[in-house]
């Protein structure tokens, strides 16, 4: 049976690797990763897992860079005693590192979920380049946003786009385990909370309007938040959530905000799965302007965007909504339209992974 190793940099593991491991069959599969925080390890029936324990918070990246030297002896260890016929490498870091380790004759997968990011043109410049010398160790790439291609045009060898869709499962009832009982319309964030600044300007936004702003999930910015969020009284937090609790969170929320800086040179190109969810679940999402997503759900008519750094503007957006009620169901029935022409479900990728790693 072959041996696959997926390598990552914090745990648990993100949903789009989850997906990944779950979809492939007939291989036996191992995961190395970073615990960074020190949290409990839940047994896993899946895979072997690996945990390399050392502390040091996200969003520490002098911190992380220290600690990468030791992480790389410890995967290379690891690496040894798996003997792996493949290893898909999470996230530009860890391709660099399994371009410098991996055993020879072992092939190499760079699963790119976000591109490099900096907020210097310079620094952004090096990591581009040390990212493409990496890439001459890798056999192929999985892009997780169709406006990733054309950055990787010079790459040679084969290159696929697997999106991060969600399984149809996602659509099963499952028992409602969150509740908020309210007619005024609902704004959802949905996932790992960071960006400070576009969810502080939304809450500002839309403060004195019959809107609650509702945060699912946790993050580095999380307390930060929290503390902001104290003086207004249409916030509510609701904490950690498992994915089995996806469409109870869809089912409660009217407008999902899924508004990244648009500053940030990834965030220009990615594709976030709260863009499949809010297809799937036929919610309206917001983005950001002046990035490829924002350009594409404007055009298709089946979503919004803003300008995240404009409270103005983001307020004025959802007055609009406020005042003219056939803007939410004339998006659905866009998005309804668009779900019927276009493949939006994760399942649909099994078949042709699981062909590429058998190879």
């Amino acid at each position: 049976m072959k041996k696959i190793v997926l390598l990552d940099t914090s745990y648990p593991i993100n949903n789009r690797n989850t997906k990944i491991l779950l979809s492939l069959s007939g291989f036996e599969r191992f995961v190395i990763t970073w615990n960074r925080d020190n949290r409990m390890v839940a047994a896993n029936e899946n895979w072997t897992e690996f945990f390399y324990t050392a502390a040091v918070p996200y969003g520490d990246l002098f911190g992380k860079l220290m600690k990468m030297f030791s992480y790389s002896s410890y995967i290379k260890k690891r690496l040894n005693q798996i003997k792996p016929d493949c290893i898909i490498a999470s996230h530009w870091p860890m391709l660099v590192t399994a371009a410098l380790i991996k055993p020879k004759g072992v092939k190499l997968v760079y699963e790119n979920l976000d591109i490099p990011t900096a907020g210097s043109g310079i620094v952004l410049h090096i990591l581009r380049l040390i990212e493409r010398m990496a890439l001459k160790k890798a056999d192929c790439i999985l892009l997780a946003s169709r406006f990733y291609k054309d950055l990787y045009s010079f790459y040679r060898r084969p290159v696929h786009v697997i999106e991060n869709k969600p399984f149809r499962t996602a659509l099963t009832d499952k028992a409602a385990r969150f509740f908020h009982d309210s007619d005024r319309l609902k704004i959802s964030f949905i996932g790992t909370l960071r960006y400070f600044d576009c969810m502080r300007n939304l809450i500002i936004a839309v403060d004195n309007l019959p809107i609650d702003v509702l945060f699912f999930g946790e993050g580095r910015d999380y307390q930060l938040l929290y503390d902001f969020s104290k003086e207004y009284a249409n916030v509510y937090f609701f904490g950690q959530y498992d994915y089995e609790d996806i469409k109870c969170i869809y089912d409660l929320s009217d407008i999902v905000w899924a508004v990244y800086p648009n500053k940030d040179y990834n965030v220009k190109y990615a594709i976030s799965n709260k863009f499949f969810e809010s297809l799937v679940f036929e919610k309206p999402a917001v983005f950001a302007d002046g990035t490829e997503l924002g350009r594409f759900v404007v055009d298709q008519n089946i979503g919004f965007a803003v300008d995240p750094y404009k409270t103005d503007a983001i307020r004025n957006y959802f007055l609009k909504i406020l005042n003219d009620k056939n803007i939410l169901p004339d998006k659905i029935a866009d998005i309804k339209k668009y779900n019927s022409l276009n493949s939006l479900y994760w399942d649909d990728y099994i078949q042709s992974l699981n062909e590429l790693f058998s190879k």
